[in-house]
């Protein structure tokens, strides 16, 4: 693709959910399907506990390829900032929803150093640098 788009989102974020759900889906049918755009995720964990877990799941998924299958069920499902609603139930549900997906092995994958260098390099990539 010419285009790279990069996106930096929190699972818990109201306003990524947004984001995700009402504006993403056009941008891949119309952009993404033909071709023309390539779209990364730079995932970031800064509203709270439940963001750190729900982006750690997203993760792992990734290496069964199940991503973006992972986290479009997360926004779809997206609770109330902060207040525990990312739970291994709802993550166990969420990956039984996903075709193909080994959901013992993405919950069991959420600590592995591949998780744990996606999210360190998102992190680094999203901290303002001093000019």
């Amino acid at each position: 693709s010419p285009v790279t788009l990069v996106e930096f989102a929190d699972p818990q974020c109201t306003y990524c959910g947004v984001w995700e759900r009402e504006a993403l889906p056009a941008i891949v049918a119309r952009y993404v399907r033909p071709g023309k755009v390539r779209i990364t995720f730079e995932g970031m964990a800064f509203v709270g506990a439940d963001s750190e877990t729900a982006l750690r799941t997203a993760l792992a998924a990734s290496g069964q390829k199940r991503f973006w299958n992972v986290l479009a069920l997360l926004y779809q499902n997206q609770g109330v900032e902060n207040t525990g609603w990312v739970t291994d139930s709802l993550l166990r549900t969420i990956g039984g929803a996903v075709p193909g997906l080994d959901t013992d092995r993405m919950l069991a994958d959420r600590n592995s150093t591949d998780v744990d260098n996606a999210v360190a390099r998102a992190s680094s990539l999203g901290v303002p640098r001093p000019k």
